[in-house]
């Protein structure tokens, strides 16, 4: 996983230094992923949440917009450091899709599909060989570059639904689900 997918997953609750950079692809898109803002409410998403020896705190910044503040500290450079992101919540059907920008990739969002209930949120990525293959037969729009990074276009709602298909040939990855618990709730 490339830092642009290693920043989603880490802004949705993955924690830095756990291995996720060796990956060499990425999977973005022109426009967030998911048609509509999916509403947050501060009770479902606000608090402390854990992965295995990591945390991130979780702050809703406009809930009718389903905008979130995450941060970590993350070791760099010999030093403690706070990162910190926004993450739009976007829906599509029963799902809902986290959005994240990179500042050195302007236009581009990275993203994930999840799912939040009782104190958990699930958190699976896209896997960048799949979604290729659904860019090459023409399934979604998008481009895949050189070095094997796609790159997704304007989804219809159709389209978008189609990544998180099982049963249609979907690019999520669902054999590494990315488990987060809340703590105290």
């Amino acid at each position: 996983m490339t830092m642009g997918l290693l920043r989603v997953a880490l802004v949705l609750g993955l924690v830095a230094g756990s291995g996720l950079l060796s990956a060499c692809t990425t999977v973005s898109s022109l426009e967030p992923v998911g048609d509509q803002p999916r509403p947050a409410l501060p009770a479902d998403w606000e608090g402390t949440w854990v992965r295995q020896d990591h945390a991130l705190v979780i702050r809703v910044a406009d809930p009718q917009q389903g905008l979130l503040e995450v941060a970590w500290v993350e070791a760099k450079g010999g030093a403690l450091r706070l990162e910190a992101y926004r993450v739009a919540l976007r829906g599509a059907g029963d799902w809902t899709f986290g959005n994240v920008t990179e500042a050195d990739q302007p236009g581009r969002s990275f993203w994930a599909a999840l799912r939040r209930a009782s104190g958990q949120i699930v958190l699976w990525l896209p896997d960048a060989e799949r979604c290729a293959k659904l860019v090459r037969e023409g399934v979604v729009p998008g481009t895949v570059e050189g070095g094997g990074d796609v790159v997704l276009g304007r989804l219809t709602p159709e389209q978008t639904l189609r990544l998180v298909s099982q049963d249609q040939g979907g690019c999520v990855d669902w054999s590494e689900p990315l488990l987060f618990a809340r703590l105290g709730g």
